[in-house]
């Protein structure tokens, strides 16, 4: 079997904590993420294995502080781009910014009423 494809969680943390929600990882804090160099080295390790497609998901990835700058890196790589998000977090400034880096973007709309969203 040739897997060419890799969801990396970069990062645990939600801003939202729908209780019907797989990624329930509650055991780091944002300020527990990763570096960069590690981002870095994990991203190499997965192009040289043959991984040709990588989803940046979360928690939400949006609160990754460097997503931007690793987006980037991972396209500079080689890598077809995508992020899975709640969608709260995107702005025009940073579609702009990474429409020449960023191929996919999956929005996850769990529930259109926020007291849903915010539920445990």
């Amino acid at each position: 079997m040739n897997i060419t494809t890799a969801s990396f969680h970069i990062i645990k943390h939600c801003n939202t904590s729908c209780k019907f929600c797989y990624a329930t990882f509650t055991d780091l804090i944002p300020s527990s993420q990763l570096n960069l160099v590690e981002c870095i080295t994990i991203l190499n390790k997965l192009y040289k294995a043959g991984i040709k497609k990588i989803t940046f998901a979360g928690g939400e990835p949006m609160l990754f502080k460097n997503l931007d700058l690793v987006i980037v890196i991972a396209k500079e790589i080689g890598f077809t781009t995508s992020i899975i998000t709640n969608g709260s977090f995107l702005t025009h400034d940073f579609l702009i910014k990474m429409q020449q880096h960023l191929d996919w973007i999956g929005i996850s709309v769990d529930s259109l009423d926020n007291r849903t969203n915010l539920q445990k």
